[in-house]
């Protein structure tokens, strides 16, 4: 990472993370929520727990190889892999189904404000961690459409009862396998392969997920404009082999360059 290219709110509005909010009265500061974890961040010159958090410490590929993504080199600049706790990802990825960040946001703060633990509080802001799977699992799906979850509040409950069931363990799939994980993120309710590539890549920095969504489709089939561009199935092989070890950081420079350019 080239210093000084580091831009923290540009980072958050990445479509990767949800669980912050800008502190009032205090505009490109903000409060950031990841597990346990709370952060209030007043400046780009991040140390510790925030620090790792923005994976500040990693090197990215170079666009050297790839020369039809010259118009991400800007992007590439400042962007960063956010190193999110699994189970973030996981509430924060079922909710994203038909859905928009904004709209994800707010279910994820009402959630947190309502059945999560207070974890810091400062500038006047609260902030809360989400609750955990057990709580979440003694709830009647009603309550969570009530927070704006809309038909995903079965998918939530229902995979909140298996991790905590223990039939499915979080931190097990840290040791799995790409493809044994992704297999076994597919029996929650609600998790197909864009949702399991998404728990991957941002939970457990996976970097062969490569998850198509409709924008990643469409910037896809503007840059390769390939005729074996069956299905998003087809399109998420391409990018692993165009990427390689790296296809999770490319596909996410795509989605959030092409979103750059588009305003």
């Amino acid at each position: 990472m080239r210093a000084g290219s580091f831009q923290l709110e540009k980072n958050l509005k990445s479509g990767q993370h949800f669980h912050w909010r800008e502190i009032p009265g205090e505009p490109g500061s903000f409060g950031v929520v990841n597990g346990g974890d709370a952060f209030f961040l007043r400046g780009e010159d991040l140390a510790g727990a925030a620090a790792e958090f923005f994976d500040l410490g990693a090197h990215y590929p170079s666009l050297e190889e790839f020369p039809e993504l010259a118009p991400w080199r800007e992007t590439a600049q400042w962007l960063r892999m956010l190193r999110q706790d699994p189970w973030e990802t996981v509430v924060a990825f079922l909710l994203s189904s038909n859905n928009h960040m904004k709209r994800i946001q707010r279910s994820i703060w009402k959630l947190s404000e309502n059945y999560g633990p207070l974890l810091a509080e400062a500038g006047g802001l609260a902030l809360h961690g989400l609750p955990s799977p057990e709580v979440l699992a003694a709830l009647d799906p009603s309550e969570l459409r009530e927070l704006g979850a809309g038909y995903r509040d079965k998918y939530l409950v229902g995979s909140a009862q298996i991790i905590a069931s223990g039939a499915l363990s979080l931190e097990e799939l840290d040791q799995l396998s790409y493809d044994e994980a992704h297999r076994r993120l597919k029996e929650l309710p609600g998790v197909g392969d864009k949702v399991a590539d998404c728990i991957l890549l941002f939970g457990y920095h996976k970097m062969e997920a490569f998850p198509v969504d409709v924008w990643v489709e469409r910037v896809m089939r503007e840059v390769y404009p390939r005729e074996d561009f069956k299905n998003r199935k087809a399109i998420a092989a391409f990018g692993r082999e165009r990427f390689g070890p790296y296809s999770g950081y490319f596909q996410q420079l795509l989605f959030t360059g092409r979103r750059e350019m588009k305003g």
